[in-house]
């Protein structure tokens, strides 16, 4: 029933509609029937007029006709005789040619024919009394009524016919302007209809598309108000889904911390346990090349040497990676003056240059730049890739080394090589670790890690690392960094630090306690010590011992493991900085975990220095005898 009243609704609203269109139409139909009327009365109007100047015309030229005929009989001329006999008939024709379809005045005009003839009879007989220009006989007067009488009588149809003609003329005129009036009324009629129509259809029209919009606007807001509902329950599913997710999401990462934390302590129990028999291997070798042993056993204690310290070059690298994958590599980002670390990172590498003959040229000094980096990282990458640059070089080649402001803000360096060249299809798989392109099967040494290394610390430090090779010309390793401003300059004390360090004698010095569960470990330090006459040096293999021994013996210095059987070392730590006694005794911590977290963990509990295994000797003997010089002067 809704429907069907709503379609009868829209059919009376179109019906009506239609119809107020309708009648503007059929007025304007009307208009232009009536316009067409008019138009073909006033055309008549327009022929009758123009017939009736012909026709005027035409009388007025029959009158000058006449009017010659009477020159003609009262001047007798011969010439203007034969101009009125030739004249008046032809007038006559083409006056009765105007009135092809007009039987009343076509009769009217053939009344003329007889008088026109009668004037030229009379006009024949009113010849034949001409005479000599110089004799004028005269012309009978009953022959000069007769010609009157002829011309009068003309003059009489001809004015018939002009007051017919001007009837018509004027009886056209009236019916043209009749039918322009009703043309007007009819006109502004139409127009008036046609607006009403035109306000009463648009009226209706806006009324039923107002109609429409309203119900289509309500059916698009029910519409809305449905898909509003269907997205709030989807937000809501999806909003459950979510809490659900988070939940699921703090649980990985839960998972994903003790994975993490379960790797970093698995990182440092490896560590220790690589580098606690290493520890043994160089030191003892250490001590033997100290030795002065013969040259074939130098050669042999030479090569542990230049094996342990690969294996701890390697060690030292996973350690790393996995630091820098774990995100706990600190770094330490302040301006370094790049000549100077240049300067520093080839000295170091000088020997290696100098044993293959190749020449290392240095030319990073032509412009002092700073970048912002980690001094200590930064010089590490330097070293790697000049190591490379010298390792893969041709015999007798060369390695220039160079800096430059690129002026966008940031600063390259440059190593460049003579070597062999690497070619492109091989240069994406050089940054991977363990990836030497076959180098692994010739006699140069190398872990595959150090390039993998060296990208991963430059792009901590917000910098890019690339390389240009072209093969049998060299190869270019570039290092783009931020670059920095000149620090303020400052006052100086390394090179009188490092003088007072060289300075440092052994002294007669009292007793260092050393607190190591490893025998192998303790044998070392003992052998270490035996170079230091008068050092006193008191052991322990566990921490309680250790304690108890500190204690007793209140030593200058106490070296300090972190692994012990029975405590851990950062617990030793606690408790010897706890008690009053032993709380200002430096405590070195020699241990096998080389991990920033563990190294953290130790300096947060009190240690002094921090030194890993394996033990460099000579660095040691020197961190011993600073700590127990400056207790002497104490």
């Amino acid at each position: 029933m809704r429907w069907s009243g709503r379609w009868w609704s829209d059919l009376q609203a179109r019906l009506g509609g239609l119809g107020m269109i309708a009648l503007p139409l059929v007025a304007l139909c009307a208009l232009t029937l009536f316009t067409r009327a008019f138009f073909a009365e006033r055309r008549s109007a327009d022929y009758e007029l123009y017939q009736t100047i012909q026709v005027h015309s035409k009388i007025e030229g029959l009158q000058d006709q006449l009017l010659n005929a009477d020159a003609v009989i009262r001047d007798y001329s011969a010439a203007g005789y034969k101009k009125v006999v030739g004249a008046l008939p032809d007038s006559l024709s083409l006056l009765q040619r105007q009135f092809p379809h007009d039987r009343d005045q076509a009769q009217r005009v053939r009344r003329l024919e007889p008088l026109i003839e009668r004037e030229l009879d009379v006009l024949a007989e009113s010849r034949q009394y001409a005479a000599a220009p110089d004799q004028d006989p005269g012309i009978p007067a009953d022959t000069a009524a007769k010609a009157n009488q002829a011309a009068g009588d003309i003059r009489a149809v001809l004015n018939e016919v002009l007051k017919e003609q001007d009837r018509r003329m004027q009886q056209a005129y009236s019916g043209a302007e009749q039918a322009q009036h009703q043309s007007n009324i009819i006109l502004f009629g139409t127009l008036a209809f046609g607006f009403l129509g035109g306000l009463g259809g648009v009226w209706l029209l806006m009324s039923k598309l107002i109609v429409s919009e309203r119900e289509r606007a309500e059916k698009a807001v029910r519409e809305s108000q449905a898909q509003l509902e269907a997205m709030l329950r989807k937000a809501e599913m999806q909003a459950q889904e979510l809490e659900q997710n988070e939940r699921m999401l703090s649980r990985a990462k839960e998972e994903a911390e003790r994975a993490n934390r379960a790797k970093s302590d698995y990182l440092s129990r490896m560590s220790h346990e690589l580098r606690t028999p290493l520890n043994a291997i160089l030191g003892f070798a250490q001590l033997l090349e100290m030795a002065g042993l013969e040259q074939k056993n130098q050669e042999s204690v030479g090569q542990i040497l230049k094996a342990g310290r690969h294996l701890l070059s390697l060690i030292n690298e996973l350690l790393e990676i996995s630091r820098i994958e774990a995100g706990r590599l600190s770094l330490s980002l302040e301006p370094v003056q790049l000549p100077m670390l240049m300067q520093e990172a080839v000295a170091m590498v000088r020997t290696q240059a100098s044993a293959r003959q190749i020449r290392v040229l240095d030319d990073s000094a032509r412009s002092i730049l700073f970048a912002q980096a980690d001094h200590q990282r930064l010089k590490q990458v330097l070293l790697n890739l000049l190591t490379n640059a010298i390792k893969y070089n041709r015999t007798s080649g060369t390695v220039i080394v160079s800096t430059e402001d690129n002026g966008q803000g940031r600063v390259r360096i440059r190593i460049s090589d003579t070597g062999e060249g690497i070619s492109a299809e091989k240069i994406p798989r050089l940054f991977q670790p363990f990836e030497r392109l076959g180098a692994e099967q010739t006699e140069v040494e190398g872990t595959g890690i150090g390039l993998a290394l060296s990208k991963r610390l430059v792009e901590l430090m917000g910098g890019t690392i690339g390389i240009e090779s072209q093969v049998g010309a060299g190869t270019m390793f570039w290092v783009e960094l931020p670059k920095a401003e000149a620090p303020d300059a400052g006052i100086d004390f390394s090179k009188e630090l490092a003088a007072a360090a060289d300075a440092v004698q052994t002294v007669q010095l009292p007793k260092v306690l050393c607190i190591e569960d490893n025998p192998s470990n303790l044998r070392l330090i003992e052998q270490i010590f035996a170079s230091l006459p008068g050092v006193r040096l008191i052991s322990a293999l566990e921490g309680a011992e250790g304690l108890k021994l500190a204690g007793e013996h209140m030593p200058q210095l106490i070296l300090l493991d972190i692994h012990l059987p029975d405590l851990d070392g950062r617990e030793v730590l606690s408790r010897l900085k706890a008690n009053p006694a032993t709380a200002a005794i430096p405590v070195m911590v020699v241990s096998a975990d080389a991990t920033v977290h563990q190294e953290q963990r130790m300096w947060e509990a009190g240690a002094s220095c921090y030194m890993t295994k394996p033990i460099d000797v000579q660095k040691l003997l020197r961190a011993v005898e600073g700590f127990l010089k400056h207790e002497v002067l104490v």
